[in-house]
């Protein structure tokens, strides 16, 4: 089993391509592979389609596609010379989702859980846990009217946090066998719960923990308005945090990766139904060698 990322290096989610170093330095051995090209990204889920990896999607979502930006000499604007005013276009369609049959889906994109991700499960898909809305003002806040160097703090200091967050999520996911469900309350609890430890620190923490400078007095001044709009937009996208399919579902990675499985963890995890039946029976008998292993021992 192997966690498999495609990350965009593009405008607004640049910030993203923090994640894999953050990754490698967590998970064990060749366990997970990232791309940023989607044919090496397909190429690598076509090759393990009965592998019942976990996919991460870090990248910009339309409500049924996977969208990249139109850049300014992108050949689709000589293609489709009617469109030239669209600010992006699809880069992965629903149809392209094939080869993510079998596996488990996490989209870090705006709007993917409407449409992308019912259509994925439908095809194969054991789980989906996505945004059925915009996030994208969680990390930029242009309009707000306030000092452009608060703004600008905040951003970095949020998109910091967020990634930070979202790794120690999944490598919790992974590594402590928790299902989708823990997942996606695991990664909206600390998410929130950082976020406010950020707006009650002073101008002189913030200067410690990210090296970032502001007056004090300024900081002072604007953090209240910033907070309060803020944690209530990311109150609102944490509801919108959505599961489809099994949420049950536990990835075959903590039983892979670790040294054998004790007899209290084997109950709890033996116990266990999920809807893809023949994926409970792997994970069942992943289950049975690893405490077998762990008696051997």
């Amino acid at each position: 089993m192997k966690l498999i990322q495609l990350y965009m290096k593009k405008q607004g989610i640049r910030f993203f391509a923090k994640i894999p170093k953050k990754l490698n330095g967590k998970l064990s051995g060749e366990s997970y592979q990232y791309y940023y090209k989607k044919e090496s990204f397909l190429a690598e889920l076509a090759r393990r389609e009965d592998e019942y990896d976990m996919i991460l999607i870090t990248a910009h979502g339309a409500e049924n596609s996977i969208i990249i930006p139109i850049t300014q000499h992108d050949p689709y604007r000589q293609e489709y010379p009617e469109r030239s005013d669209h600010r992006y276009r699809t880069y992965i369609s629903a149809r392209e989702t094939y080869f993510f049959k079998n596996d488990f889906v996490f989209a870090v994109s705006c709007l993917t859980a409407k449409e992308l991700g019912p259509e994925v499960v439908k095809n194969g898909v054991i789980a989906y846990l996505g945004y059925d809305v915009i996030i994208q003002n969680l990390f930029d806040v242009s309009d707000v009217c306030m000092s452009s160097r608060v703004r600008n703090l905040y951003t970095i200091a949020v998109k910091r946090i967020f990634v930070e967050e979202l790794v120690l999520a999944i490598t919790h996911f992974l590594e402590d066998m928790q299902n989708v469900l823990t997942l996606k309350q695991w990664f909206a609890f600390h998410l929130e719960k950082s976020l406010i430890n950020f707006f009650q620190m002073s101008a002189d923490e913030i200067y410690a923990v990210y090296g970032l400078k502001i007056d004090d007095g300024v900081w002072k001044k604007n953090r209240q308005k910033l907070q309060v709009q803020q944690l209530n937009f990311l109150d609102e996208i944490n509801k919108h945090l959505t599961i489809v399919g099994d949420s049950k579902y536990i990835s075959l990675y903590g039983i892979e990766n670790r040294d054998g499985i004790d007899e209290e963890t084997y109950r709890r995890l033996e116990l266990i139904s999920f809807d893809n039946k023949e994926y409970e029976r792997k994970f069942k008998e992943a289950l049975m060698r690893a405490v077998r292993a762990k008696n051997v021992k």
